[in-house]
């Protein structure tokens, strides 16, 4: 708009507000860019006070390590433009940027030039007379380092958000907001919880016929449709390791219906595997699942990388139900059974929302003989 109705040393002053800007955001290119146009203008109305206030930015904008185009060179060039179009008019408001040239000098080791110029800086200091002058220096430092101080708040805020935001990508959300309220140990004993393991069957052949591209993005494909439909029963992903699946329901948030959502998540995982193929052979790939239900210790391990995760038996147990599983099968523990519902069963269990077959007692790994079932579908009940 200034430059519309032809004010052009007011159209200078906001483009050389602009370089400045972009100097404390760090886009040096851009700012050298604005502090260029700025000079033009100033030097059409003969403004040589903030033509001279310009060149000093761009020597310092090229003594900045940061800028791509960082040139001592040109830093001395254009700071020494400065000083000496203020020396012509007897301006000393830019006195800063003799401070500057000092501290390049200095930076170059060429101490008896950096004397000099700190001495003049200081004397200058110590001479300023013009009150006028002196208020104007002082309110462009305070601008300037209010801008630094915004910034600064800027970027804590904005490293905050991004440290809040990672935590809720890797925790459960009521873990994470303790650790950002200050926890420093979590840990805690869940007296009955269900817990999953989920694994690809014949997974190391299938991986050896197929490119590690193909291999990723397979992964990928079934472990984010678990995701889905974890997220969906309200349970939480605990980790993978290769292409096994842990997740646990009733954690870290306790719920009494921890295995009916445990054993709806379970069909539901069985029955999506339905889309996915194998790229070798076209064949369905099938997962083995184990459930049990017990009590676990849980909590957060790590200091840079973090990581929720439980212990106990019932973690061991159940991936004992997945490791003695058969292919396309859920299996689950007797205590899994009791989690769903309190009533007593027989060798086909019908439970008011789910169907169990009983596969009988049998050795596992580690627990002795166990008595084991099958889910095998919801009830129609």
């Amino acid at each position: 708009m200034f430059e519309e109705y032809g004010n052009i040393d007011a159209a200078a002053r906001e483009i050389g507000n602009m370089g400045v800007i972009y100097h404390f955001l760090g886009d040096f290119q851009q700012a050298l860019e604005y502090y260029s146009r700025a000079i033009a203008y100033y030097e059409e109305v003969d403004n040589k006070v903030f033509v001279a206030w310009c060149f000093g930015n761009i020597g310092e904008l090229y003594s900045e390590e940061k800028f791509d185009g960082y040139d001592l060179e040109k830093a001395e060039e254009n700071l020494l433009k400065c000083i000496a179009l203020s020396d012509e008019i007897g301006d000393t408001s830019n006195n800063f940027y003799i401070e500057v040239i000092a501290a390049l000098y200095r930076k170059q080791k060429r101490w008896e030039e950096a004397d000099t110029y700190f001495q003049r800086f200081y004397t200058y200091e110590k001479e300023h007379q013009n009150q006028a002058g002196k208020k104007a220096d002082e309110k462009f430092t305070h601008e300037r380092r209010e801008a630094e101080r915004e910034k600064e708040i800027a970027v804590s805020k904005a490293k905050h958000e991004a440290t809040e935001q990672l935590l809720h990508n890797v925790l459960p959300p009521s873990i994470a907001n303790k650790m950002l309220d200050g926890t420093k140990l979590i840990a805690e004993k869940l007296p009955s919880v269900s817990v999953l393991f989920a694994d690809i069957v014949n997974f190391t052949k299938l991986s050896q016929r197929i490119t590690p591209e193909e291999l990723v993005e397979g992964l990928d494909n079934i472990f984010t449709t678990f995701d889905i439909l974890a997220e969906k029963h309200g349970l939480e992903k605990i980790k993978t390791i290769g292409d096994a699946y842990m997740v646990v329901s009733g954690a870290p948030i306790q719920r009494v219906d921890h295995a009916e959502s445990m054993a709806n998540f379970a069909l539901e995982m069985v029955e999506s595997m339905k889309e996915f193929r194998s790229i070798s052979t076209d064949e369905e790939i099938q997962i083995r699942i184990g459930i049990h239900s017990g009590e676990v210790a849980a909590g957060v391990i790590g200091k840079k990388k973090f990581a929720y995760d439980l212990w106990g038996d019932a973690v061991n147990t159940a991936s004992r139900m997945e490791s003695h599983g058969e292919a396309g099968k859920i299996h689950c523990s007797e205590e899994f059974i009791h989690a769903a519902s309190p009533s007593s069963f027989s060798s086909l269990l019908s439970l008011p929302s789910f169907t169990f077959q009983e596969r009988g007692e049998m050795e596992i790994k580690g627990k002795g003989m166990m008595r084991t079932f099958y889910l095998e579908n919801r009830s129609n009940q």
